[in-house]
């Protein structure tokens, strides 16, 4: 009752005219209540029957917060509409009105959020409110230029918000082409879906707060939401189907009346096109006579892609201290490697020195039953026997732990440490992960999806970990400098 009474949720009888009756006898004439939208006056003779019948309803306010209308959902399945409005008059156009307006900007500005949260129903507005984040919704019909114009106006970047089913990508095609023309530096939009088929009223009962605002992680910027909708309309395994794409996403381009948002976006969206031709053409097929196939002719103006050799020498020249300074600090800190062993692993080192030195410590790890012995000893014994003297040259060269830390007895020093170590190296690691992700869980990718959570949650805490200590630069991890590295 009292989560009705916030959101001005009620509940009309069936029957055709309780709700006049009850009106009635509360003093209202009719007339009053055919003004207000919740009767309807009877034509040809018929008597006026009620406007809502055996529906939810929801309390429909203008942005200053005066109620103004009504929406009505139906409790019945087979009912024809889902939705119905209070009819249209002077205070209420259902085409430029958006429902909670006035709380979701509230929340939004408290909360410091990006921008406002568009979605599909009151339902779904009502669990993003309910998990601290700003939302509105269109009339129980399609979003409208005004809806978007009035979202706009009220600050920042909206994210739109659709359900994960056929109908909600429909849905989200039909916004992003409403949003085309007027896109620039001040207008702009991020969609997102939600997974498995569900909405946000799902997630939220189903998952929390914590899972909506994951979901919102998600979204794409339009120029990603409208690459991967155009690519995704047709297999790009021909000249024709190629040509297609990049014709539809320049239709698209000169569709945007901002001149420098239109030029960046055709550059951008070309760029993509070529990427997923290269990723998307079919493989090769011996010549046979009579049956096609071999190689095409190479294009001799086409320029020419790096060689994986290539690629290393230029990683291998290119100094990478963070992830130097994160395998130095593990060598000294056995909590390290428990903690981010998963990403210890993942570092892009193209230097052998360095990799010889990274697979010592996971293989050290791997193995031994208690990986507080592991030190700089064992470190060095192992690259020796392995064949890595240059290695372990360079292990010698690194600085020693500082004594107060090596012996325990300054745990904030150490966590600060850690705290830094982890927020300058596993970090990014994470979030280009999540980058990669993002894109899969949009697509509908549920697995996807769940990783993104997880790898979320720990992005969070490493952020957090980071914000509790104090983090001093002559208290951070060795800088290259101090490696010796060669």
């Amino acid at each position: 009752a009292e989560l009705c009474t916030h959101f001005g949720i009620g509940y009309a009888p069936g029957g055709y005219t309780w709700t006049i009756d009850k009106l009635k006898a509360d003093g209202f004439t009719l007339e009053e209540m055919v003004a207000a939208g919740v009767a309807r006056d009877g034509e040809e003779g018929k008597r006026a029957i009620d406007t809502f019948r055996d529906r939810v309803t929801f309390e429909i306010a203008d942005p200053s917060g005066k109620v103004i209308a009504f929406g009505g959902r139906a409790l019945k399945k087979d009912e024809k509409a889902k939705y119905i409005n209070s009819p249209e008059c002077a205070l209420f156009s259902k085409g430029r009105t958006v429902y909670r307006l006035k709380q979701a900007r509230e929340i939004a500005s408290k909360a410091k959020a990006p921008g406002l949260v568009v979605c599909e129903g009151y339902l779904d507005v009502i669990a993003f409110e309910r998990a601290g984040i700003g939302a509105v919704a269109p009339m129980g019909t399609a979003l409208t230029e005004d809806q978007l114009q009035l979202v706009w106006r009220s600050g920042g970047e909206p994210t739109l918000c659709f359900d994960g089913d056929e109908a909600g990508k429909r849905a989200a095609d039909r916004a992003l082409d409403l949003a085309l023309p007027y896109l620039g530096p001040s207008h702009t939009i991020r969609i997102a879906y939600a997974p498995n088929g569900e909405d946000p009223d799902d997630i939220f009962r189903r998952a929390g707060a914590e899972a909506l605002k994951t979901l919102l992680e998600t979204a794409a910027p339009a120029s990603t939401a409208l690459f991967e909708r155009e690519k995704n309309r047709r297999p790009l395994t021909t000249p024709e189907a190629r040509a297609a794409l990049k014709n539809a996403l320049r239709d698209a381009a000169n569709r945007i009346a901002d001149a420098d948002t239109k030029r960046l976006y055709f550059t951008d969206l070309m760029a993509r096109a070529d990427a997923a031709v290269r990723t998307e053409r079919p493989p090769f097929v011996p010549y046979q006579p009579g049956q096609g196939g071999g190689y095409q002719r190479r294009d001799r103006n086409a320029p020419t892609l790096p060689t994986a050799e290539l690629k290393a020498i230029t990683a291998a020249s290119t100094p990478r201290p963070a992830a130097e300074s994160f395998l130095c600090y593990a060598a000294d800190y056995p909590n390290v490697l428990t903690r981010f062993s998963e990403w210890i692993e993942r570092l892009a080192i193209a230097d052998p020195d360095l990799a010889a030195i990274r697979a010592a410590l996971i293989s050290l790890f791997e193995s031994a039953e208690d990986p507080q012995t592991i030190d700089r000893t064992a470190l060095s014994l192992h690259l020796t026997r392995s064949g890595q003297e240059r290695a372990a040259a360079r292990l010698s060269r690194w600085p020693k732990p500082r004594p107060q830390i090596a012996n325990g007895g300054d745990a904030d020093v150490e966590a600060e440490w850690l705290a830094k170590a982890s927020r300058e190296v596993v970090l990014p690691a994470i979030r280009e992960e999540l980058d990669e992700l993002r894109a899969q869980a949009g697509r509908g990718d549920d697995a996807a999806f769940a990783r993104f959570q997880a790898l979320s949650r720990e992005a969070r805490d490493i952020e957090a970990r980071a914000r509790e200590v104090k983090l001093n630069d002559d208290e951070a991890p060795p800088a290259a400098a101090d490696l010796g590295a060669s």
